[in-house]
């Protein structure tokens, strides 16, 4: 049941909102001022407080700057990679199907961004040749000593995808060849990326995960994160989600938002039911 915000935990809202500077609109009933508001209004006090908290360390990227970050991780890559005489880009996906792409990630859009008549005009390439993938058929036919192959995606949450995509090619091309690119990158994935196969990760945005924003919040009181690991638990419980999916795809925890709200993200922010308006909503 939608319960009425006290002007206190208004003020604390209107606050957030200013530090984060996120767009306030109340006239918009879609607005994410509106939906943020709607969504602290299905929750108790304590519960609510806790959200704005963690709202706090939310990294919002509207769709209006979305493409400036592209822009920003694409000229990040030509100038790590400069090396290379040639560069494949590749987006990681969730599930190769002998060699095509089953479902596709964001890292496809990336792709095909790169293909945009500007890059070409504005020399940012020079000489070296680009070379677009869909998928990996005839992927080694593309690749030489001096070609740097980019695996690219929006977000690296947990790392699995990326992972995953690595195992499937890394038998076409050494390690100091790959790299990966993208707009978010979220400590937990980068460390398991470069653990398991020494690749580095080029990224706009290095993001914690559950594990360091609780006892942040906390302010390293032990019993005020349990207290507030608890709240979090009675928020998932009214949501009916189990505790595998509580927090997010592999327990990552992330609170991150782009064109689309990953699946890392703690599902209160984003979990839309007809009951209840999440701020973040994943279509």
């Amino acid at each position: 049941m939608k319960k009425t915000l006290s002007p206190s935990q208004l003020y604390q809202i209107n606050k957030l909102f200013l530090e984060k500077k996120w767009d306030i609109d109340e006239d918009s009933e879609t607005s994410l001022f509106r939906r943020f508001i709607d969504m602290i209004s299905f929750f108790e006090n304590d519960e609510q407080d806790v959200l704005i908290k963690l709202s706090y360390e939310f990294l919002s990227i509207p769709t209006k700057t979305y493409f400036d970050e592209m822009d920003m991780l694409i000229k990040k890559i030509i100038s790590t990679v400069n090396q290379f005489k040639s560069i494949i880009f590749l987006p990681i996906i969730k599930e190769y199907s002998d060699g095509n792409l089953k479902i596709i990630s964001s890292g496809a859009f990336i792709g095909y961004m790169i293909k945009a008549k500007e890059y070409r005009y504005n020399n940012l390439f020079g000489d070296r040749k680009i070379i677009i993938k869909e998928n990996i058929n005839k992927l080694e036919d593309s690749i030489k000593q001096d070609t740097a192959v980019v695996l690219i995606d929006d977000i690296i949450g947990s790392g699995d995808s990326a992972s995953k995509t690595i195992e499937k090619i890394k038998h076409l091309v050494s390690e100091s060849q790959l790299y990966i690119g993208s707009i978010v990158c979220a400590k937990i994935g980068e460390n398991k990326i470069h653990d398991d196969f020494s690749i580095n990760c080029i990224y706009n945005y290095s993001i914690d995960g559950m594990d360091v924003i609780l006892p942040k919040i906390a302010k390293g009181e032990q019993e005020e994160e349990k207290r507030i690991r608890k709240i979090l638990e009675g928020i998932n419980a009214k949501l009916d989600l189990s505790e595998a999916e509580g927090f997010g795809y592999n327990g990552t925890g992330l609170l991150v938002a782009m064109l689309r709200t990953p699946n890392n993200t703690l599902p209160v922010f984003r979990n839309a039911k007809k009951a209840y308006p999440a701020a973040f909503p994943r279509w």
